[in-house]
């Protein structure tokens, strides 16, 4: 028996270009219902034709694919049953600020840290132009790949953060 709901949280997180498109073919042809809880606005433009948009000030029902929300004159309901308690910030205004302002600085760390390792990146593949023998080929290579996997994690970091902060911009504007 094939299952008839598929509940999705973020599933593009950590996904290379060629996961999220086959991860999108794959849902475009799932013909069961789908949950999907996701940032990704190319995901949500790929696969959906209907969306729940939670904010604090409630719910809201868009029957449309997600291209069209926010620029189309087609309505937004609330008719469907859909009742959510409304989300009370857990921080104080000054906490907002706080933490906007901590991650602000952890933000620019982390851009100051990509910068480094993306010229240490380029020195080692400079060192690579010109072929090393032996050992030192091997070392280069291992380097190259390591500082690639650095910059994706704090790529990946980055993105986190950048996101906690929008989200904080935003709830220090609607509290």
């Amino acid at each position: 028996m094939q299952p008839n709901l598929l509940v999705l949280d973020e599933p593009t997180n950590h996904l290379d270009m060629d996961s999220r498109e086959a991860l999108a073919d794959i849902l475009r042809d799932y013909s069961g219902t789908l949950i999907l809880i996701s940032h990704d606005r190319w995901l949500l433009t790929e696969v959906t034709d209907h969306l729940l948009d939670v904010k604090r000030s409630g719910p809201k029902v868009f029957n449309g694919p997600y291209k069209d929300y926010g620029t189309s004159n087609v309505p937004v309901t609330t008719n469907q049953t859909v009742k959510l308690a409304p989300v009370a910030p857990s921080l104080s205004q000054r906490e907002i600020s706080k933490e906007i302002g901590r991650l602000t600085k952890v933000i620019e760390t982390t851009e100051d840290e990509i910068q480094r390792c993306e010229k240490a990146l380029a020195l080692v593949e400079q060192n690579l132009a010109e072929p090393p023998q032996g050992d030192e080929l091997m070392e280069l290579t291992a380097k190259h790949a390591s500082i690639q996997q650095e910059i994706e994690r704090l790529m990946t970091d980055w993105a986190s953060q950048s996101h906690q902060l929008d989200e904080l911009k935003a709830q220090q504007g609607n509290t």
